[in-house]
């Protein structure tokens, strides 16, 4: 299905920078499905496989949303997640789960994760997942939430 046509679509202008998405797993297969299913919803998705690639990133772009796979590591996700509410207070973290962890999911909803899902997660999970907290954070300057470095420190 063409961008425009998508249901989930975010951004319609071909020019236009998107919303960029950081997903972070060490998983082949993770980061491919969601990948796609970034696109499908009119994000940019962009990868990561190790906490410091994704770092890298987090310092570099603002993003509108980053993905965390658990199945890569609780000390990993629990160390992006950190780095995203340093670098990028107003970005939604999601946690993507495979196995469930009660420690886990607290340990990551108090550090500032929007919410933890369970793997697969669809579309539809991932926006209703958003949709209660989405003015929990509201940035104080939408205009500008696509210049580098203008939450949360910028590039350091």
């Amino acid at each position: 299905m063409p961008r425009s046509q998508s249901p989930y679509a975010m951004d319609e202008r071909e020019d236009a920078p998107g919303c960029v998405v950081l997903i972070f797993s060490t998983d082949r297969g993770f980061l491919i499905r969601y990948c796609e299913m970034a696109i499908s919803m009119g994000f940019k998705p962009l990868t990561a496989s190790t906490p410091e690639a994704a770092t890298a990133l987090l310092r570099l772009l603002v993003m509108s949303l980053v993905v965390l796979d658990q199945e890569s590591g609780t000390a990993e996700c629990c160390q992006i997640l950190r780095r995203a509410r340093d670098l990028q207070y107003y970005a939604p973290v999601l946690v993507i789960a495979r196995a469930s962890d009660s420690n886990f999911r607290h340990e990551a909803l108090s550090l500032g994760a929007e919410n933890y899902l369970d793997h697969p997660a669809l579309p539809d999970d991932i926006i209703h997942a958003l949709l209660p907290n989405c003015n929990h954070r509201e940035r104080p300057d939408s205009s500008i939430a696509f210049q580098a470095g203008t939450h949360g420190g910028g590039i350091q």
